[in-house]
């Protein structure tokens, strides 16, 4: 019997193989009934033919379009999006065609749209395209099983469908569309707006001060480059469907608040602000509208705010109000330190942390209060006490880490309490500690530096009231010499008259009162400086 040799064997595997995939693809082609695909395009005659009906019409309407070099500029990114290096050409080429609005942009659209069901994020890409053409045309634009196998040949009569219907009403001008083609275009404005802005959270009842601090101070101030530039002759058409689209929502609506301050900015201010001060008007609503003022560069309306916040009861809206106060100026403060006193931990943490603006020392008591019990989360508040820089301020972080130590409050924060705490006293530890014996052993040596620094201070205050003492003393000398020059001055030019003394006797004893009322001026200016220096070291 002859033995075949490894190569052989291969060779033979790879032949069956073959042959049953082959086998296999014909079957299975024969039992989907498929239209054969062309070599040289991967796609069956019938997307091919859609494909260039949606590259005739672009073609057609980018003659006349307005945006002529952009249209070209987006084709071009849209060309040459693939699986690698230019894979996020798409997203590119979507925001110029959002951002100059042509009907051209449809056709291209939909032509890669099909195009693109062979690049390997057309998971992403599909969806980013019929988003836009929504934006666009401000019109439905639903396919469906966007997961099938063959998806070009699935997308291709719905798409197909969908131009032939809208092709000759097509408006991509906001004020060129109908009311029911606005809604759409809002929604869409509203959901770009929560996207970019990061708008997402979790039910309102369950917000923390944490959460809604970020969301307010840091996203929803944030200026979006991306978002669509509005119009102003469309601006009084879209402000009442924002309104209507933000009315009753079960959280607060921040992204109606970006769209409302753009609005703003584009001529819609006074309306804005007339809907704010409607006291009909949904609480929320009438929030958004302030901070939408505020983002799009008006003055901060504390008296509003604060009569907003006297009458809220809901949560979530609360936790903002408190948040946007640290803008409010002193005129807040009464309110943020009562709020301090709130029975819910995140409205008082919320309060607490806007008083570090104002360096409000009214406001310490009160945390270390908060503090001497456990809490769930102080991080915030630990923060709020080393961001005090004062010495007030450290001092209640040493009493909080001292009882932490003794097993008491703040135990189970400790890592966190003592990153506070070394933040505050600038206690330098580089080595982190791995285990709790090591932090225990790195809080008590940051308890040491502190009861040194105390101590060093105390050095210090005593030699500054030393200093300054002696400055004071220094001045009363000084101001007694300039009395007596001054009356020996006067004595002299009485003589002079007399022509019992020279001229220049006397002008000798001018020379000399000057000298002495300058270094009575800068006596009394050592004076002030020690005094300074005195009161910072009670602060600090």
């Amino acid at each position: 019997m002859k033995t075949l040799s490894l190569p052989h064997l291969f060779g033979r595997t790879l032949v069956v193989l073959s042959f049953l995939l082959v086998s296999d693809a014909v079957t299975s082609e024969n039992l989907h009934a498929q239209e054969p695909k062309t070599a040289k395009s991967g796609f069956t005659p019938k997307v091919e033919e859609a494909i260039k009906t949606f590259q005739t019409a672009y073609l057609s309407l980018l003659a006349e379009a307005k945006h002529k070099s952009q249209l070209e500029q987006a084709e071009k990114l849209l060309a040459e999006t693939n699986d690698n290096t230019h894979w996020t050409n798409y997203s590119a080429a979507t925001k110029l065609l959002r951002d100059h609005r042509e009907k051209a942009a449809v056709p291209l659209l939909l032509q890669y749209m099909l195009v693109h069901t062979q690049r390997s994020s057309r998971h992403v890409m599909i969806p980013e395209y019929i988003r836009t053409i929504e934006i666009l045309s401000g019109r439905k634009f639903a396919v469906e099983n966007l997961q099938a196998p063959d998806l070009a040949e699935s997308m291709t009569p719905q798409i197909l469908q969908w131009w032939i219907e809208n092709e000759k009403t097509l408006a991509v001008e906001p004020d060129a569309m109908a009311e029911v083609e606005l809604a759409v275009y809002v929604d869409n404005l509203l959901s770009e707006a929560r996207s970019l802005g990061e708008f997402t959270r979790s039910r309102p009842e369950r917000e923390t001060y944490g959460v809604t601090s970020q969301t307010v101070i840091y996203n929803l101030l944030r200026k979006s480059e991306t978002l669509q530039r509005l119009d102003g002759k469309v601006a009084p058409k879209i402000l009442p469907l924002v309104i209507a689209a933000s009315d009753d929502q079960p959280v607060f609506p921040y992204e109606a608040a970006w769209i409302l301050s753009e609005l703003a900015r584009v001529g819609e201010e006074k309306n804005i602000r007339q809907i704010a001060m409607n006291e009909t008007q949904d609480p929320a609503i009438r929030l958004a509208c302030w901070l939408a003022l505020y983002r799009a560069g008006s003055t901060y309306p504390t008296s509003e705010i604060l009569q907003l916040f006297e009458k809220e009861t809901d949560f979530e809206r609360r936790l903002i109000l408190l948040v946007s106060m640290r803008w409010g100026g002193k005129d807040c403060l009464s309110t943020l330190l009562t709020a301090m006193e709130d029975s819910n931990f995140e409205v008082a943490t919320a309060a607490a942390c806007a008083t570090v603006v104002f360096q409000a020392q009214e406001a310490l008591p009160k945390i270390e209060k908060l503090l001497m019990v456990d809490r769930e989360s102080p991080l915030y508040l630990y923060n709020a006490l080393a961001e005090f820089k004062t010495h007030e301020a450290r001092l209640i972080l040493k009493r909080l880490l001292a009882v932490a130590l003794d097993g008491g409050a703040n135990r189970q924060h400790l890592s966190r309490l003592l990153d506070a705490f070394q933040s505050a006293w600038g206690f330098v530890s580089y080595n982190r500690p791995s285990t709790d014996d090591d932090l225990i052993v790195k809080a008590r040596m940051g308890m040491e530096f502190a009861e040194e620094a105390i101590r060093k201070r105390e050095r210090e205050r005593t030699q500054t009231r030393a200093n300054l003492e002696s400055v004071e003393t220094q001045v009363k000398l000084a101001e007694k010499i300039l009395e007596l020059r001054q009356t020996e001055y006067r004595r002299l030019s009485a003589l002079l008259g007399d022509e019992v003394v020279t001229a220049e006797v006397v002008q000798e004893a001018k020379r000399e009162l000057d000298q002495s009322r300058t270094e009575v001026e800068t006596k009394k200016q050592q004076w002030v400086d020690a005094q300074a220096r005195v009161e910072l070291l009670k602060k600090n």
